[in-house]
């Protein structure tokens, strides 16, 4: 829970308890000199501890760690270990080492219960761009799928509101900490829902950073088992971030292809296309056709039998 701590930071601490034969809630219940010298232990697996946490008088107090905890526990918050087994199973993919630790709201077997989609794009999408990126989040929704994206303002928010309001359920990887961002007011009255997750491998009170908004963008590609990039600009990067995730993971990614003129938040649509994304044509009313419609749920259900292959083997290795 140490502001600045990120995963490599984590996973040497995780490393160390293990060996003596502790978990992370027997860490907290220590002394902090005992905790210091854990982190001491700690600093000598892993380089990169000094440079994240350069003063070990950085580890929280008793009392801070207290005061954190009755946070979680007000706002419903929960947090799980990736040795526990209610842990996601597609959080352990076979690029990227999964986050030693994810603090949650909400649902978390959802991740693992259904089938998942991406909906991710610029934070300032055309009129059809919004319009396009709700319709999807509805009608994915609608069918049974997770809608997965970021939470941020734009292409995301109108994804995950579009299958609440279907009756569909979304999960939201953040890029700050759980209890520091708070939730848009139209999507405030389903936080308690059961068809609603937010995720976050951050410090319960870490601010939004640059580099967690990155890790935020793999964890989606991660987890969907297809992404639809609704809109992207010229310079967008963190919709190319995920996309590339995205393909680095060969997960199969749609777009947007305006039929009339391409706006500005949708300049960089036809690279995703030449490069191989899969066309999602919008007519002039800034309606999705019904063909490609079809195409993509199709396609979506060819992936998530092979994801299903995939994570069985995933699963017999370990």
């Amino acid at each position: 829970m140490t502001p600045g701590l990120g995963p490599k930071g984590y996973a040497a601490l995780l490393r160390v308890l293990y060996e003596h034969g502790m978990d992370l809630a027997n860490f907290f219940a220590l002394s902090p000199a005992a905790q210091r010298a854990l982190w001491e232990e700690a600093g000598q697996r892993a380089s990169t501890l000094r440079r994240v946490l350069p003063e070990l008088n950085a580890i929280p107090s008793s009392a801070d760690i207290r005061s954190v905890k009755k946070a979680l526990l007000s706002a419903d918050c929960h947090w799980v270990g990736a040795e526990s087994p209610i842990y996601p199973r597609r959080l352990k993919g076979d690029l990227t080492s999964p986050p030693p630790v994810m603090f949650w709201q909400g649902n978390l077997s959802l991740l693992d219960s259904h089938p998942t989609v991406g909906i991710v794009g610029t934070v300032s999408p055309s009129r059809g761009g919004q319009k396009s990126a709700r319709a999807l989040g509805h009608i994915l929704g609608e069918s049974g799928w997770v809608v997965v994206s970021g939470l941020a303002r734009g292409c995301d928010q109108a994804g995950h509101l579009g299958a609440l309001e279907a009756g569909g359920s979304t999960a939201a990887f953040l890029p700050q900490g759980i209890l520091t961002l708070p939730l848009p007011p139209e999507m405030r009255v389903f936080e308690h829902q059961p068809n609603f997750l937010l995720l976050s491998p951050w410090p319960p009170l870490a601010g939004w950073g640059g580099s967690y908004a990155v890790r935020r963008d793999t964890l989606i590609a991660e987890v969907s088992d297809g992404l639809i990039a609704v809109e992207m600009t010229a310079h967008s990067g963190g919709t190319r971030h995920t996309v590339n995730a995205a393909r680095d993971r060969q997960r199969p990614v749609w777009t947007l292809a305006h039929e009339g003129p391409v706006p500005v938040s949708a300049r960089g649509n036809a690279m995703l296309i030449r490069t191989g994304a899969h066309a999602l044509r919008l007519g002039p009313k800034n309606e999705l056709r019904d063909e490609d419609l079809r195409a993509l749920m199709t396609k979506l259900k060819q992936e998530l039998s092979r994801g299903k292959r995939r994570r069985a083997m995933q699963l017999e290795m370990f």
